[in-house]
């Protein structure tokens, strides 16, 4: 799976994750709610939405701004290893990576340069 659509992936399931609980709460109390309980419930909610939708759209932008700050992080950085160890192993035995990234990268990093080297 390409990264590009990983990436659409995960930012559907934030949204369905922070939307989700709030619009299934308000389906099901809206459904079992009488005709005069709905009125009151509308009269009560509908003056709120926008704020409510202002507060869910930022954080739904600062998840989407944390969502690719990881992508960068991991996906990307492992994408640029890959890169690099494919150039050590096929075109200079010499050449070594850099280690960069989250520490879980660095590992991969340096266990697969030993590797190569052992080759």
């Amino acid at each position: 799976m390409k990264a590009k659509l990983r990436f659409i992936l995960a930012a559907g399931v934030l949204g369905l994750l922070m939307t989700g609980p709030f619009a299934l709460t308000a389906l099901l109390l809206f459904a079992d709610a009488k005709e005069a309980e709905r009125a009151a419930f509308a009269q009560f909610l509908v003056p709120r939405l926008p704020l409510g939708a202002l507060m869910t759209l930022l954080g739904f932008i600062a998840g989407l701004a944390l969502l690719r700050g990881l992508f960068q992080q991991y996906v990307h950085g492992l994408l640029r290893m890959a890169e690099t160890l494919r150039l050590m192993l096929g075109a200079n035995r010499n050449f070594r990576v850099a280690p960069e990234g989250p520490p879980e990268v660095r590992g991969t990093g340096a266990c697969r340069q030993r590797s190569g080297a052992a080759a």
